[in-house]
């Protein structure tokens, strides 16, 4: 029989917690509307619409769901939409408490035994005959009722505390707050005792889509960065590693969201480039989307492959796929020009120089990636000395530094007669550079980590350079370059991490499937367009 590491004591702790909890909450559920932002987020509960923000989506959508369920309950002879929302409150709540009294039951165990390895009856524990094996086998009954009934009372004490009993019984959103955070909690203390790629994946969904409903959750990235540290210390330093873009690619975006300096503005401005209204010279859009895809596929599947042992195909795939991809980048921009105008609405969307520069710039970088990508799929007995490893190492480096002198030659903007106070250019410049130097500091002593750290470094200099020239924006809408262009970079960071560090198909993995929950998010813009609810804090036209 498999080894199960939840046996029938600790399910027994979670459906006991569960059902008391929900029974409590059930016989105290507020009837109808209560106050504060009740009536407001059963209205967009009841109709599948988008509350205020951050929008919660991941709620809204569970809510709806149980209002269809319980449509036929009535107050007062009337739907009462609220009750049945206040109902899914409860049922969280109670959830919650099941996975603190199964988290409590398995960890006192754990604790108890000394070996961290603890499978109190390893799958036949019995709380009636003290049956289960602890270490050495032998029966520990008074074990098994504390670990039991430690689980319970302390999952009771906190379903019941003011504060999540409260919440638990009226329209609000953080009873499924606390499922999720003590349902990650759970599931990394398993994958802690039990290292699995597909239980960190798990983990990193559930709280990806737990940060739909309320990001306060994000505080848990220190105790689950303390899990990760404690049990894989290598796997700590690839997640930063893997971060460090993520971080940079945010500093771009937020300074480029600052509005163009002029001389009517007084503060919190930086020069930019006037956007264009026109040009005879944009890239072919449908050819750049083309090789971006092109690129990112192919450093999947030579990721993939080489993770089968197939290192021939893989450097085939990174090669002649990825080579290919960035040749159509950069036919995109050279002999597939065309005419393009940004009048009216899509004026904020404008490129702020000349869109095939951009372009260019993106071509280089994707062949830098791709050149990294050939050094990392060699043998990991080569060194980066060797000549397989260091000949495609130095094509990347030699790209990434035409990206970054290409890059600068875009010319700088004027502060067009603005004469408030100056941007901190140098505050922000500084942390641009220690957290660059930080990147090299760790993959210098990271096999094949400098496969990732030059074609990074390629891409965040020559777009910080772009930023302070005055031709970079922050997000604006979907469709246009500053939107696009994080995103194609996120997939081929993914597949760069995968194919590049040590523990790069775990982080790799583990950031897709946290992005996969997260991208819950595009339930908002999907209702408030095609539904536009009575409640709709959505307004999808203002992307125009």
């Amino acid at each position: 029989m498999k080894d199960r590491f939840f046996n029938k004591l600790d399910w027994a702790a979670f459906w006991t917690a569960t059902l008391v909890t929900l029974a409590v909450y059930f016989f105290t559920l507020g009837p109808s509307v209560g106050l504060e932002d009740s009536g407001e987020l059963a209205t967009a509960g009841a109709h599948l619409g988008v509350p205020h923000p951050p929008g919660y989506p991941f709620w809204t959508f569970c809510s709806w769901l149980f209002c269809k369920l319980f449509a036929w309950v009535k107050y007062m002879g009337h739907p009462t939409p609220a009750w049945c929302i206040s109902l899914f409150s409860a049922t969280a709540g109670a959830f919650a408490a099941g996975c603190t009294a199964m988290l409590i039951c398995r960890s006192s165990r754990d604790f108890v035994s000394g070996t961290g390895n603890g499978d109190l009856a390893t799958g036949n524990g019995d709380l009636a005959t003290g049956n289960g094996e602890w270490g050495t086998g032998n029966g520990d009954r008074a074990t098994s009722i504390l670990a039991f009934g430690g689980g319970v009372a302390g999952a009771l004490t906190f379903a019941l505390s003011p504060v999540e009993w409260s919440q638990s019984t009226i329209v609000e959103i953080y009873s499924l707050n606390a499922l999720f955070l003590m349902w990650v909690f759970l599931l990394s203390y398993r994958w802690m005792k039990r290292p699995s790629d597909k239980m960190l994946w798990f983990t990193a969904f559930v709280f990806g889509l737990g940060l739909t409903n309320y990001q306060v959750l994000v505080f848990a990235i220190v105790p689950l960065a303390l899990v990760i540290l404690m049990t894989n210390p290598g796997m700590f330093r690839d997640v930063f590693i893997y971060l460090v873009p993520v971080a940079l690619s945010y500093q771009v975006l937020q300074i480029g969201s600052l509005q163009r300096a002029n001389a009517f503005m007084q503060n919190d401005v930086i020069a930019k480039h006037k956007a264009l209204e026109s040009t005879a010279l944009c890239p072919s859009s449908w050819m750049l989307a083309l090789g971006v895809a092109v690129v990112v596929g192919s450093l999947a599947a030579a990721a993939w492959l080489k993770g089968r042992g197939e290192r021939a195909k893989a450097r085939d795939a990174a090669l002649w796929g990825g080579g290919a991809g960035a040749a159509l980048m950069l036919l995109s921009c050279t002999l597939f020009l065309g005419a393009n105008n940004w009048s009216g609405i899509y004026e904020p969307v404008a490129p702020l120089v000349e869109p095939w520069r951009y372009a260019v710039i993106g071509a280089l970088v994707a062949g830098s990636v791709v050149a990294a990508a050939l050094a990392a799929v060699e043998d990991e007995s080569k060194r980066l000395s060797d000549p397989e490893c260091l000949k495609p190492l130095a094509i990347s480096g030699a790209l990434a530094v035409a990206a970054i002198v290409f890059a600068a030659s875009v010319p700088q903007a004027d502060l067009a007669g603005y004469g408030g106070p100056a941007y901190p250019w140098g505050k922000s410049t500084g942390v641009f550079v220690a957290v660059l130097a930080s990147l090299f500091a760790m993959t210098w002593f990271t096999k094949r980590g400098l496969c990732f750290a030059i074609p990074v470094a390629g891409l965040h200099v020559a777009a910080f350079i772009l930023l302070r020239h005055g031709a970079m924006n922050g997000l604006t809408h979907p469709q246009s370059w500053w939107f696009c262009w994080p995103i194609a970079w996120n997939f081929a960071l993914l597949a760069l991490a995968w194919l590049s560090l040590p523990n790069g198909r775990s982080v790799a993995g583990a950031a897709f499937f946290a992005q996969l929950g997260v991208s819950f998010y595009a339930y908002m813009p999907i209702v408030s367009d095609l539904r536009n609810p009575p409640m709709n804090w959505g307004y999808p036209r203002t992307w125009e």
